[in-house]
């Protein structure tokens, strides 16, 4: 069992990790582009 879980969860939590970075960088850049349009 220990086998199973190192191999399905280690991989979720790399995956779920990768995607909220991939978030946080997207809503950054939506901050980013919000403040800088709101500038003009």
């Amino acid at each position: 069992m220990h086998h199973f879980w190192a191999s399905v969860v280690l991989p979720l939590a790399l995956y779920l990790g990768v995607v909220a970075g991939a978030i946080v960088l997207i809503l950054l850049a939506l901050a980013l582009i919000e403040k800088f349009s709101r500038r003009d």
